[in-house]
């Protein structure tokens, strides 16, 4: 596969009380989504942030292949903050982002969040400094 075709998955996920009955669900539709990346014999890494009032990191800049949906088995709880979530992923973007690799962020939430400070800044500086557009 040419350097064009590599990508750098970061699923954030919500990780919140309100997710609980959604746990297996979502960590199957994310096995679901690395199993077809995985038939395509792709180079892409992965990433994970759970997001609640802070995020954690399961899974940095890993093998695609090597993802086991048992990372994903942590316990729901807090509240969620879409700032605190995009700080995670900033952490991310910062500490893994080789030019030959294509950024992709997947951000799944059920929409309950406290959001209380415009987390807007901390986007636009993701996509700068990471030469990005949102869409």
């Amino acid at each position: 596969m040419s350097g064009t075709n590599k990508f750098h998955f970061i699923f954030a996920l919500d990780n919140s009380v309100s997710m609980d009955g959604d746990r297996e669900a979502l960590a199957e539709a994310v096995l679901g989504f690395v199993k077809t990346r995985v038939s395509m014999d792709s180079d892409d890494k992965l990433s994970i942030v759970l997001h609640n009032n802070e995020p954690s990191f399961p899974a940095e800049f890993i093998n695609i292949k090597d993802f086991n949906k048992d990372i994903l088995k942590q316990s729901n709880e807090g509240g969620n903050d879409y700032k605190e979530a995009l700080k995670g992923i900033k952490v991310i973007l910062d500490k893994y982002h080789p030019k030959e690799f294509h950024p992709v962020l997947f951000f799944i939430s059920d929409g309950r969040c406290r959001f209380e400070i415009n987390g807007e800044n901390i986007l636009r500086e993701i996509c700068a400094t990471n030469n990005l557009k949102a869409s």
